[in-house]
């Protein structure tokens, strides 16, 4: 029998009782693994239940149920968020009890989904991740949906699937960026001399505020499409995204600059004026920032609307080009300035709204003039040189 601590306030438990070997983690003390390891001792001489502890009567359908209850699903995520964990219970085994649930159970979901996905496209290991993300965030959640669960009861361990390094993305220059933002502002006319329609002058304009939002706050891609108004206070400079929100689950202040509080400004007063935003008047007063041409959920076209602008204009865009940017590449942008400008690591965390130090170091890239800058500090100190030893 082996009880240690692998961290601290983490204890592991490894007991073979009757030929059976059993592993649990995340005892908060070893007073508690101790009392873990007696029960089981108790309840094998009794016979009563086996080498298992006494089962609490929740399964994982109810706590999906549970879980479901809680989402709104007026919104497209709330909608997606309940399909990915009625997939995980449809993968299930029929009334399978939360402390019987294994790692096993997780692992043959993500083939599933690896067949199939929640649709008909099959699913890769990032997207693997984003579902078992979300039904790790439900597990985690179940002490405090059923007092019935006992208080060291923890979900199995997560099978993450490993994802390639080699990521497309990349800094965008600023004349890269100069150059989109003014086609995608001033432009009135196509690739092929055409003039644009009005509604596409507006979906310019719109993308163009949407890219430049992401670029001056690093916030991801969903983030920026999904604000409301009700989210953005610009007398104090911030916008407050809720939990549900951003990928991490807590909620998260996003602080303006000048430049974005110019932006939102600049939108604020043009919202309810007709004609300025779009030609269909729910637009004008819809709750999101940046929504539709219907006014009823967020814009979502950015790359069908930058991809023919940055082709017209020469630029390498898409994830089809190795080396093309694409629009969370202005998070990788916002990162990496803000590293190269000397700001802290931690402060650049808190910013983006990272788990982790280390994934903000990935999201930071070098650039041709940071690469010569750096060269240009190896300079040796001078030497004295011997005149009557000159080669």
């Amino acid at each position: 029998m082996k009880i240690r601590e692998i961290s601290k306030g983490n204890w592991n438990v490894d007991v073979t009782i009757k030929g059976r070997r059993i592993r649990e983690h995340g005892f908060t003390s070893k007073k508690r693994a101790d009392e873990f390891v007696a029960e089981l001792k108790v309840q094998a001489k009794r016979g009563k239940f086996g080498l298992e502890l006494e089962r609490p009567r929740v399964t994982v359908g109810e706590l999906v149920r549970q879980h479901g209850s809680e989402i709104d699903q007026s919104r497209p995520r709330g909608r997606q968020l309940k399909k990915i964990v009625e997939s995980f219970l449809a993968s299930l085994p029929p009334g399978l009890y939360l402390d019987e649930l294994r790692s096993a159970h997780l692992r043959e979901w993500v083939k599933r989904l690896k067949v199939k996905g929640l649709g008909r496209r099959s699913c890769g290991p990032p997207g693997c991740n984003r579902y078992l993300a979300e039904v790790s965030v439900m597990l985690r959640a179940a002490p405090s949906m059923f007092s019935e669960l006992d208080e060291d009861w923890r979900p199995p361990r997560i099978p993450w699937q490993k994802e390639s390094r080699r990521g497309r993305e990349r800094v965008i220059s600023a004349e890269e960026t100069r150059a989109l933002l003014q086609e995608l502002r001033f432009s009135s006319g196509r690739a092929d001399g055409g003039k644009l329609a009005a509604k596409d002058v507006v979906s310019r304009r719109d993308v163009a505020d949407c890219f430049e939002i992401a670029l001056l706050t690093g916030m991801r891609g969903g983030e920026v499409r999904s604000l409301e108004w009700s989210e953005i206070e610009l007398d104090q400079a911030e916008i407050h995204l809720p939990a549900h929100k951003t990928k991490t689950r807590e909620p998260r202040v996003v602080l303006l600059n000048d430049r974005a509080v110019k932006i939102f400004g600049r939108r604020q007063k043009l919202r309810g004026q007709k004609g300025s935003l779009s030609g269909a008047p729910k637009h004008f007063n819809s709750r999101y920032v940046f929504p539709n041409e219907r006014g009823d959920g967020p814009r979502k076209e950015i790359s069908r609307v930058i991809r023919p602008v940055a082709l017209q204009l020469g630029l390498r865009y898409g994830t089809n080009l190795p080396d093309g940017f694409t629009p969370h590449s202005t998070r990788h942008t916002a990162t990496t300035e803000m590293l190269r400008r000397g700001h802290d690591l931690k402060t650049v965390q808190d910013v983006v709204g990272h788990s982790d130090k280390v994934m903000s170091l990935r999201y930071a890239h070098s650039t041709r003039e940071s690469r010569r800058a750096a060269v240009a500090d190896l300079v040796l100190p001078r030497q004295k040189v011997d005149k009557g030893k000159r080669a």
